[in-house]
């Protein structure tokens, strides 16, 4: 039987899926790849594909941070953190910059789909 952590992240995952896919994003959940996105969305017009990282808390490594960024943009996608706090609606942040260690200065804005 899977972990406790792993099956939150499952919810929070799924739970992400089902909204994008409310809105007609083509989504893929990277089950077990240990890749740097959770999911990945391509929006029902044809702009830039989504990675999505998913959260529970704003807490977000600095190193998984900038590779997240590093691919997406390498690969002209958009890359985002979905926080999934318990009970709350998602929140979505497009990661614009790479992130300095020990910084305060979170290099995002607040993205809605």
């Amino acid at each position: 039987m899977p972990n406790k952590q792993y099956l939150a992240g499952r919810v929070k995952e799924w739970k992400t899926i089902a909204l994008l896919e409310e809105l007609d994003y083509v989504c893929f959940r990277m089950a077990g790849s240990h890749t740097c996105a959770d999911v990945i969305a391509f929006p029902p017009l044809p702009t830039s594909p989504l990675w999505i990282q998913c959260k529970s808390s704003q807490r977000f490594d600095t190193a998984e941070w900038n590779i997240l960024y590093e691919w997406a943009t390498r690969y002209n996608s958009i890359p985002l953190l979905a926080i999934c706090e318990n009970r709350r609606p998602i929140v979505f942040y497009e990661l614009t910059g790479v992130k300095v260690a020990r910084s305060k200065f979170r290099p995002w804005i607040e993205w809605t789909p």
